[in-house]
């Protein structure tokens, strides 16, 4: 069957330790990072992409320590998910499933504006518009790619995820989710209301894209989903509301054919499985009568 899962690595002692110890070094980098920008009074958008590169440069070094290291893995990109197993099936499994998320984000958000009276997601571009200078929409056309999107499923995915599943999928996706949606300390700085809808947000975004990782153990796809998805700000910078409702389109309208392929496959390989059933029940039949 499409996207069969890759066994699951044994319970291992200590397998929490390596995503414990790199998330609190990022959670300590940006906080570290938060004083002394409120300290110096510096806030703004030259050191954001200072702040930006050491965030995620500090613990994408401890983990490719404790993978070569502590878990003594030579190859150091295929055991955080970055290999041609399951790559198909990686962008297939996340357009497809971006079809039923669509529907799962659209419903929460009106539920969010609803309940606060703000909507969260345009709170968020008015924000950029009014802080950050062309440049650095520029410069976010690589960077939702390198070092983003990469980074953060290398490490929330591709490390800490895969370590967690030693505890079972649902515990991995959850908890790895809650770890990815709660470093995104920045959203506390809109209040209460607008903070807690874009972490409930993001959030549902880390599961679809956990579950994605539960089904292939790639995240190859994960990154060139994400940094489109982060992509959208800039290209709405640069070309207008209407870039962001084209790229979206096209997004479903690919996951729309994903999704087909899926269940075509599926409603096949469940007409083989019955097709070797029936083949099997005649022949013990027919060995019976003789």
């Amino acid at each position: 069957m499409l996207g069969s899962f890759i066994s699951d690595k044994p319970l291992k002692e200590r397998w929490w330790l390596g995503p414990v110890v790199v998330y609190f070094c990022m959670l300590a980098t940006m906080l570290l990072f938060m004083l002394l920008f409120m300290l110096l009074g510096i806030r703004g958008a030259g050191p954001t992409v200072f702040e930006q590169w050491i965030t995620y440069a500090i613990p994408l070094a401890i983990v490719y320590l404790h993978v070569r290291r502590f878990e003594r893995r030579r190859k150091f990109w295929g055991f955080v998910g970055v290999h041609k197993k399951n790559l198909r099936e990686s962008f297939i499994w996340l357009f497809a499933l971006w079809v039923v998320f669509t529907g799962i984000l659209i419903a929460y958000w009106w539920a969010a504006t609803r309940a606060t009276g703000v909507d969260a997601q345009e709170e968020v571009s008015k924000h950029f518009e009014e802080n950050f200078p062309d440049w650095y929409f520029g410069y976010m056309f690589f960077a939702s790619f390198v070092p983003v999107a990469l980074v953060e499923e290398l490490i929330f995915r591709g490390f800490t995820l895969d370590r967690f599943l030693a505890r079972g999928p649902a515990f991995a996706i959850i908890a790895s989710s809650l770890m990815f949606s709660s470093l995104h300390l920045w959203y506390a700085g809109f209040g209460p209301a607008v903070g807690m809808s874009l972490y409930g947000g993001v959030f549902l975004l880390a599961v679809y894209w956990g579950i994605v990782y539960w089904k292939t153990r790639n995240i190859v796809g994960l990154v060139v989903f994400h940094g489109l998805y982060n992509f959208t700000l800039s290209a709405s910078h640069f070309f207008g509301a209407q870039a962001e409702v084209v790229m979206s389109a096209a997004m479903f309208a690919i996951g729309v054919v994903c999704l087909g392929y899926l269940i075509i496959k599926y409603i096949g390989g469940l007409f083989r499985e019955i097709e070797a059933l029936v083949k099997g029940v005649g022949k013990s039949r027919s060995s019976s009568l003789r």
